[in-house]
């Protein structure tokens, strides 16, 4: 994985990253505050606003987050009234899935279980395991996150940074 710098903006050019990614991770980093000690890192509380796109605002943001909310809780309280039923039927049935297309390449997905066991603290604090009936997990799946895209090209080039500065 190679670094160069443009001589014309003087930011660094990793191959196969976009170049509004490049400089939208030096706004970034120009931020980040790290603790050596702790490994903690802090930004300001509007970094993320402060990187928003032209034409896309804080307002517009946190409503398409209110509705993601609001849906992803809809999905999981349709899929349990789909699934307990099923599961009722069949006794062999332990699981139902369900992946719903946001935009893009994105998804929710969600899954029923009929049961799974639990930590299970008693009142002399010791702890055990009991079964939960009816257990509904979700997750919103940004196809960006996965080592994918972009993603999998900074990946690549942090790897070999790393191994540069660690490695043997």
């Amino acid at each position: 994985m190679s670094t160069a710098t443009n001589t014309k903006t003087h930011m660094p050019e990793i191959e196969g990253v976009k170049p509004e990614v490049v400089v939208m991770a030096e706004a970034i980093k120009a931020d980040m505050k790290l603790d050596a000690k702790t490994g903690n890192v802090e930004v300001r509380k509007d970094l993320y606003e402060s990187l928003l796109p032209e034409g896309l605002d804080k307002k517009t943001v946190q409503l398409v987050q209110d509705h993601n909310t609001l849906f992803v809780a809809a999905a999981g309280l349709a899929l349990g009234e789909v699934a307990i039923p099923a599961m009722k039927k069949n006794k062999d049935l332990d699981r139902a899935t369900v992946s719903i297309a946001a935009t893009g390449k994105d998804a929710f997905n969600l899954n029923f279980d009929r049961s799974r066991q639990v930590p299970d603290r008693n009142a002399e604090g010791g702890a055990g395991t009991r079964t939960k009936y009816g257990s509904l997990g979700a997750e919103f799946a940004f196809y960006g996150s996965k080592s994918r895209g972009q993603m999998n090209k900074i990946k690549e080039h942090l790897g070999a940074k790393a191994a540069d500065a660690f490695g043997s």
